[in-house]
């Protein structure tokens, strides 16, 4: 909307902003989560997005509306088109990008997108005497992924014979044991606190643990199945 004033004829503009709604008008289904509402605002000027001067530039933000943590997702990267993305995993207000004031109202309030951060999770995926597979759901940390010592355990086999090796995925660990061989019985863990690669606050929050079996199947003792 734009505001003329009668003395000095300065015209004013605004940025539409798109509407506070829940999750779940952006698709997002988890039982809890989708009750949750986001809203946007301009950072500066009290948060209001109307009556901005020309040739200005103003920071959309992007925030969860309850103090209440999430319980379906780590985090929601949410995407306004031709603006930017931002990943809410709380409910501080989070820069999306900036929109310059250029003659005219801006309308960014529609086409705007929602996609869930998966929580950091762990499986097993296969093991031989020489061998065992596991995969994350999300890339993790490669220096953490990688070392053996702190970031998991392994019974039946001394760890100084054990090399790990994370993938091009970064999401595939794979150890490898030479002078010994794992074997059914044997025990392989993932600690607490392995760190998602792009959000390090999105951890594995307990034990990940399974016991091998013969076929090369495992058992997972860690967290309770």
């Amino acid at each position: 909307m734009k505001i003329v004033l009668d003395e000095g004829v300065t015209t004013t503009y605004d940025i539409i902003l798109p509407e506070t709604a829940a999750l779940s008008t952006y698709g997002v289904s988890g039982e809890t989560d989708a009750a949750r509402t986001i809203g946007f605002r301009i950072k500066g000027n009290e948060g209001v997005a109307t009556g901005l001067e020309n040739n200005t530039t103003w920071t959309i933000q992007v925030g969860l509306q309850e103090n209440v943590a999430l319980a379906n997702a780590y985090g929601y990267t949410v995407t306004v088109p031709g603006v930017g993305s931002a990943t809410i995993t709380n409910a501080s207000w989070t820069d999306v990008g900036e929109v310059t004031i250029n003659g005219q109202d801006v309308d960014i309030s529609t086409g705007v997108t929602v996609t869930p951060v998966e929580k950091l999770t762990a499986k097993f995926v296969s093991w031989d005497a020489g061998s065992i597979v596991l995969e994350f759901n999300r890339p993790v940390d490669e220096t953490m992924a990688t070392t053996l010592t702190g970031s998991y355990g392994l019974s039946g086999v001394s760890g100084t014979n054990v090399s790990v090796d994370l993938g091009e995925d970064g999401m595939t660990v794979t150890f490898t044991v030479k002078d010994e061989s794992f074997a059914p019985g044997d025990v392989i863990d993932i600690v607490a606190g392995m760190k998602d690669a792009t959000f390090p606050g999105n951890t594995l929050g307990q034990r990940y643990a399974w016991t091998l079996e013969a076929g090369g199947g495992a058992t997972m003792t860690a967290p309770t199945p």
